[in-house]
């Protein structure tokens, strides 16, 4: 007998996340969907992280961006 299929793999769960993240970013900081993922993209490389660390650390709110630098 097959086994039923997942609705959502993990790595739908980590872009899940990484969409998730990217929105509070957006609103922390008042920019568009793109610069939010390239400050969390650009987070994640500078601290040799993988974004979806970052992204869970954002959610978990033990990130926060300053928002000097970005309005």
């Amino acid at each position: 007998m097959a086994q039923p299929q997942r609705w959502l793999t993990e790595g739908d769960l980590r872009r899940r996340q990484i969409h998730r993240a990217t929105g509070m970013v957006m609103t922390q900081l008042g920019i568009s969907a793109e610069s939010a993922l390239a400050t969390l993209r650009a987070y994640a490389y500078v601290h040799a992280q993988p974004l979806e660390d970052v992204a869970v650390e954002v959610l978990t709110r033990r990130l926060r961006f300053p928002v000097e630098g970005h309005r």
